[in-house]
């Protein structure tokens, strides 16, 4: 008996074959589809956590500067306004001109006027007093490669007395010329000076609200590094620990006062005078 292909007595017929490429479109569109959501998330949660982390480094220099200046000035004899500081900023960047940039556009007083400034080390250290940033600035690039350079910012505050907003607005200015040769920079930041008390390390640990991650102490040295929840930077220190504060006290034999040095995440250079860094 002849049943058609159509015929409702031939479910197999040409009319469910028929289908079977269509059903296979609809599926490639919703993998397609599933694919492109999926693609936007990953990239909606990157570019939220870039976002977040560079929000964090705008806020991190002035909140962590800001605190280490009120306890500097609670713990210093002549307070912060009379210490020693020095700000630095460690990066990476693919411009093979970053050196020259900032060169030109740091090495500039606010009327227009290029100081005077020492280059040595074949040309990849420029250092030099710079009236309008409040101190003795320098540029190094110690690491050079085919894909990328290695460079670090130092800022010497050399003046008699300053004020926190100087400070403030030196570092922004730096950063502010920074974000243009990179995306990012390791900052961190020094104090030096005389303590009230031989115990201020102890002291800082009350108001710094500190956790002691380490501890070291030697020949008149004294030196603590702290997790403290008042700063924004860290540093990791591996097997999971943290730290963002790292406090040295050494007893000067010839002044008979405690030498005081503080640095976020970590003291950078000699645990005694700024003037020493690289």
């Amino acid at each position: 008996m002849y049943i058609p292909k159509n015929s409702q007595f031939n479910p197999a017929g040409t009319s469910t074959t028929s289908d079977k490429p269509a059903q296979k479109k609809k599926l490639y569109s919703i993998a397609i589809a599933f694919g492109v959501l999926a693609i936007t998330l990953i990239a909606g949660i990157m570019i939220s956590k870039a976002e977040s982390e560079s929000e964090l480094a705008i806020k991190i220099v002035p909140n962590d500067l800001e605190q280490l200046w009120k306890w500097s000035d609670e713990v210093l004899v002549e307070g912060a306004g009379t210490a020693e500081w020095t700000l630095r900023w460690d990066f990476t960047t693919t411009s093979k001109t970053a050196l020259k940039e900032l060169t030109a556009s740091l090495f500039q007083e606010e009327n227009g006027d290029i100081p005077n400034k020492l280059i040595t080390n074949e040309g990849k250290t420029v250092r030099g007093e710079v009236e309008r940033l409040g101190g003795l600035l320098s540029i190094h690039a110690p690491d050079e490669t085919e894909q990328s350079n290695q460079l670090f910012v130092l800022l010497e505050s050399s003046n008699a007395t300053r004020t926190l907003q100087q400070l403030l607005s030196s570092a922004a200015l730096i950063g502010d010329e920074l974000i243009k040769v990179t995306s990012h920079a390791n900052t961190s930041m020094k104090v030096h000076g005389f303590a009230r008390s031989q115990e201020v390390v102890k002291e800082m640990e009350r108001l710094s609200l500190g956790r002691v991650v380490e501890e070291y102490k030697d020949k008149g040295t004294w030196s603590v590094t702290l997790d403290s929840s008042s700063l924004l930077s860290s540093q990791p220190l591996g097997s999971d620990r943290y730290a963002n504060l790292q406090v040295a006290a050494h007893e000067h034999t010839e002044r008979k006062m405690t030498e005081l040095t503080m640095g976020i995440p970590l003291i950078t250079g000699d645990f005694a005078s700024t003037k020493d860094e690289p």
